[in-house]
């Protein structure tokens, strides 16, 4: 049995709740924007590709409903049940879901930005390259305000948020224990202490979760990271406490981390750098107080004598760009801009520009492995982190780098221009975008 639907119009031709009773399951691609759906049943229902933009379906059972690619921007799914739910590709930006059941629903590739999560159930549910990312508001002659996609009390035990982009996220009192978080970007992510009604603290729960080569950069958190795998996971200029005791920190990057208070017993930071750290009552893995030389425990350098490294100011080749859509089009060798081996993260360079008294944000994301970043965030002894292949010594002098320019006479007008230092990666750079070794992609 088939149905049509009328976009024009508010509401199917027959009501959905009769259809389905009669057996019908079949509802893809229909026009319910701004539907009352609230409290109805429909377990199973296919609403693939639906639009249900500022729909009413709080406390609706859509347990093992299929939503693929629907759209639910705006609408209200307070305590809904949406267990074993498929909503891959969905768009709920600006969704309510306080106190809904994800539990084993299927969110990858979502859009949940600006939505609401506080108190729902996500238990081992997938989130993979879902984008939760919160909003940086910049307005003239205002200070920026930040708009947070808000997790508070979420539980996402064993849930897999792999890749995905929390940017600025709300994980207070969010449990995450035993979660993969492979690659997340968790930048600028807030999870302040949290006492409940009874008067218990509560803090976010990272406890044996997966968080390798995760960027917790600029997050301001207090959590339980016991015997969490945090290998190569960014910190710098992170404000974290942690319960951090038989925790993998091997390769983590820290600069200017501030980590007071936080419980390090029993954990590992093999190769972290946390001389530019404030450690005001930590306890180390000895289980007692920073040393003088708090780097003790961080092992020897991968290249303590400095072998076959060749520091020098690097000569960089330029690509000038008109527009920052020509820039986001490119793409990017898949090898690391500095020693073009193997690539394992990326790095997010921002820069800022205001125009006509309106500031913008651009931000470009390049290629690194850990030991070139390692190099990169140094302040001494940079040789011993740096392999023979490296063609940056870090610091001021970047494997590559964005900025802002203008060019000769043209005074205000600003071009986008992106430098290299290695010459393998300029020649796979240019010759995968189609573009002169030396010039722009654009005439001016």
């Amino acid at each position: 049995m088939t149905f049509r639907y009328n976009s024009a119009m508010s509401l199917p031709f027959i009501p959905l709740s009769e259809v389905y009773a009669d057996g019908e399951r079949n509802f893809q691609k229909f026009y319910l924007d701004h539907a009352d759906l609230q409290g109805v049943s429909l377990p199973e229902i296919d609403l693939s590709e639906a639009d249900l933009t500022s729909a009413n379906l709080q406390g609706a059972d859509l347990s093992r409903a299929i939503l693929r690619g629907a759209i639910l921007a705006g609408a209200n799914l307070k305590g809904a049940v949406l267990h074993l739910a498929n909503l891959s590709e969905a768009n709920l930006s600006g969704a309510n879901l306080e106190g809904a059941d994800l539990s084993d629903a299927d969110l990858s590739r979502a859009n949940l930005r600006q939505a609401v999560f506080t108190r729902v159930n996500l238990t081992r549910a997938r989130l993979v390259q879902a984008n939760a990312s919160g909003v940086l508001e910049r307005m003239q002659d205002k200070a920026p305000s930040i708009q947070r996609v808000n997790f508070s009390e979420a539980v996402l035990r064993e849930a897999n948020l792999s890749e995905a982009n929390f940017r600025w996220v709300n994980l207070q009192a969010a449990v995450l224990n035993n979660a993969k978080l492979m690659r997340t970007d968790l930048t600028g992510a807030v999870a302040a202490p949290f006492k409940d009604a009874k008067g218990q603290t509560h803090v976010v729960n990272f406890a044996g979760a997966d968080l390798t080569l995760a960027c917790l950069r600029k997050a301001q958190v207090a959590g339980d990271f016991r015997k969490a795998n945090l290998n190569m996971t960014d910190f710098r200029l992170a404000n974290v406490t942690g319960d951090f005791r038989e925790a993998d920190l091997s390769d983590a990057l820290m600069l200017s981390t501030i980590l007071n208070g936080s419980n390090f017993t029993d954990s590992k930071l093999t190769h972290v750098y946390l001389e530019s750290c404030k450690l005001n009552k930590c306890l180390m893995p000895n289980g007692k107080a920073p040393s003088r030389d708090p780097n003790k425990f961080a092992g020897e350098p991968p290249n303590p004598a400095g072998k076959n490294v060749l520091r020098k100011q690097p000569t960089y080749t330029e690509f000038w760009f008109e527009t920052f859509e020509e820039l986001r089009a490119l793409s990017f060798p898949m090898m690391c801009v500095c020693c073009c081996r193997p690539y394992e993260r990326y790095e997010t360079i921002t820069r800022e520009i205001t125009t006509s008294g309106v500031p913008a944000t651009y931000e470009v994301k390049l290629p690194y492995c850990t030991a070139c970043l390692q190099h990169h965030i140094r302040t001494r002894n940079v040789e011993q982190w740096m392999k023979s292949l490296c063609t940056a010594p870090g610091g001021n002098y970047p494997a590559a780098k964005f900025e802002l320019k203008s060019r000769g006479m043209l005074g205000g007008r600003y071009f986008f221009v992106l430098s290299f230092a290695s010459q393998e990666y300029t020649i796979g750079f240019a010759a995968g975008n189609q573009l002169p070794v030396r010039g722009s992609k654009s005439t001016f």
